[in-house]
């Protein structure tokens, strides 16, 4: 007796060697994202934000029982796309409304785009923390001009090359400079 994910597998005509534990995770999410957007795009909102909502649950449960070791690169993006997405279904829900004149013309709502922009930076976070363990960086670095010019050291062997122009003109020794016998211009 075959087991059932070797029937399903079969049933779709798919190659019985791919990680059927992975395949299941992206149908559990592909599903709970097609039922967001159905549902959003028949102005469902609470329902839609639910369904997205109970499909990360429930990925992320199957995900803990399934694998032996999590994922936590995968997860932190999954993480921030679902949460990019409800902060767009936010914005758009309670952050901009239509009015009926002048016609065509848009109303945006201050409240709604707060809680749009809140719930972009805490889903922001674990894609953040992953890059910072991982070592990349997420943003090339600028050098400070001002700071680098203060702190540079000239290459040793410009410090010992001094260019006399003049012959009458002689380099001052430490002696010099304490004993206070020569003139500043």
């Amino acid at each position: 007796m075959k087991g059932s994910q070797t029937v399903i597998l079969e049933a779709i005509g798919a190659p019985m060697d791919i990680n059927t534990q992975k395949f299941a995770n992206w149908i559990i999410l592909g599903i709970g994202l097609l039922g967001f957007l159905i549902l959003l795009s028949q102005n469902e909102f609470t329902i839609a934000i639910s369904i997205l909502l109970s499909s990360l649950i429930f990925w992320i449960g199957y995900s803990l029982l399934m694998e032996d070791e999590p994922d936590f690169k995968t997860f932190s993006f999954v993480f921030t796309g679902a949460g990019l997405l409800v902060s767009l279904a936010i914005f758009s829900h309670f952050g901009v409304e239509k009015v009926a004149y002048p016609k065509g013309a848009i109303q945006f709502h201050s409240n709604g785009i707060a809680i749009a922009l809140a719930v972009i930076l805490f889903t922001l976070i674990p894609a953040v923390m992953v890059k910072a363990i991982s070592g990349t960086k997420i943003l090339p670095s600028i050098p400070n001009n001002i700071a680098s010019q203060k702190t540079q050291t000239p290459p040793k062997s410009m410090e010992k090359e001094i260019y006399i122009d003049d012959d009458i003109w002689e380099e001052a020794t430490e002696e010099d400079l304490i004993s206070g016998e020569y003139e500043e211009e």
